[in-house]
């Protein structure tokens, strides 16, 4: 007897729109024709035959609450949440979360779905650095701002600018004068 799947419905999001950067969970189901698409819109959804899962499934394989995928820096980690039969990515069960790739099968319980999504080429053309790219340039950022820091510090120690600023100081007239300023409200 083929599993029953169902995912929650979405209000004001249309299927058709084109909008295919969502990563989606394709079930591989032998009796039927053509296989069924679940959108992983949420940063968190949740698997398992429990109502408030994100996707339901009614198979006696699968545990209330059985796995969940989480989105973070357009990558999906799907970890398993102490079912009894097991989650399964490409055969293997998991003991940890795993990071899906697209085109790995996903096994929750004896419901199997395909993981499909979009390739880091589609994300070039979208006009979104990877993630990586986008951790190289907070990076190099961060180190431009430590060297601009770091020179800034050097210079101020040289002496010369120590006393300019000094002397703009009000009341400052001599070099030492900069520790008996007292400033008043």
């Amino acid at each position: 007897m083929p599993a029953g799947i169902a995912s929650k419905p979405r209000p004001g999001r249309d299927r058709e729109a084109g909008n295919d950067s969502v990563a989606r969970l394709l079930a591989i189901d032998a009796d039927r024709a053509e296989p069924h698409e679940y959108r992983l819109e949420k940063r968190l959804s949740t698997i398992g035959t429990a109502r408030d899962n994100d996707l339901v499934v009614t198979d006696a394989t699968v545990s209330r609450h059985h796995a969940r995928i989480r989105r973070r820096l357009g990558r999906y980690r799907v970890t398993d949440l102490g079912s009894t039969n097991g989650t399964f990515v490409n055969g293997r069960r998991l003991r940890r979360q795993f990071t899906l790739k697209r085109g790995d099968e996903l096994r929750i319980g004896a419901v199997r779905f395909a993981f499909m999504a979009r390739g880091r080429a589609a994300a070039a053309r979208r006009g979104r650095a990877s993630p990586l790219v986008r951790l190289a340039m907070l990076a190099a950022l961060g180190l431009a701002l430590f060297a601009a820091g770091f020179a800034l510090a050097r210079y101020a120690r040289g002496g010369d600018a120590m006393r300019r600023i000094v002397a703009l100081l009000p009341g400052a007239s001599a070099p030492g004068a900069a520790r008996s300023v007292a400033l008043t409200a």
